[in-house]
C-alpha cells in the first residue's frame, strides 16, 4: 500500500514532466492541453491520497473509492476535484480541444486543493514548473491569496 512518501514521489514526478512539457513549448511545438489536463488531475489526486494516508490512514483503491473517501472526509473539495476528473477524461477520450483557458481552469482546481490541504510547497513548485518562480502569495479568483503565514496558522 503506497504511503504519503509514495504519492508526494508521484505528484513531483508529475510536476517534473510538466515542467519538461512547459520548457520545451515554443510557437511552432505548443503545449499538448489534453496532457497538461491531465497532469494536473494526477498532482491533484496525488496531493489527496497524500491528504488521506497522512490524516485518515487510508489509501483508495480506485477512483470510485477515492470519490467515497474525499466525499466523507474532505467535501468541501469534491465539485473541484470532480471537475477535475471530468476534464482529465474529456481530454483522454473524447475528441474534443482542450483551449487553453479550460488550461487554466484546471491549474487553478489544483491550486485551490493544494490550498485547502495547505502544500505551499506544492505550490511553489507548480509556479517553478510554469516559470512563474517561488512567489509568497498564489492569487486565486476562488479565494483570497494566502501566504506562508497563513500555512502555518492551519489546523
Amino acid at each position: 500500500m503506497p504511503n504519503q512518501n509514495v504519492h508526494y514521489g508521484k505528484l513531483m514526478s508529475n510536476i517534473d514532466l510538466l515542467e519538461r512539457l512547459v520548457s520545451e513549448a515554443s510557437p511552432e511545438k505548443p503545449l499538448p492541453n489534453e496532457w497538461v489536463v491531465t497532469i494536473y488531475f494526477y498532482t491533484a489526486l496525488h496531493v489527496v491520497e497524500k491528504k488521506l494516508h497522512a490524516e485518515k490512514n487510508i489509501h483508495s483503491k480506485d477512483h470510485t473509492d477515492r470519490f467515497k473517501h474525499i466525499s466523507e472526509h474532505y467535501s468541501d473539495i469534491l465539485p473541484t476535484y470532480q471537475s477535475m476528473k471530468n476534464d482529465s477524461m474529456t481530454a483522454r477520450y473524447k475528441s474534443r480541444r482542450i483551449t487553453p483557458e479550460k488550461v487554466e481552469e484546471t491549474k487553478e482546481n489544483l491550486y485551490t486543493i493544494c490550498r485547502e490541504f495547505r502544500e505551499a510547497n506544492i505550490i511553489n513548485r507548480l509556479n517553478t514548473a510554469h516559470g512563474v518562480g517561488v512567489i509568497r502569495q498564489v492569487p486565486s479568483p476562488v479565494s483570497p491569496p494566502i501566504t506562508d503565514t497563513d500555512l502555518s496558522d492551519a489546523k
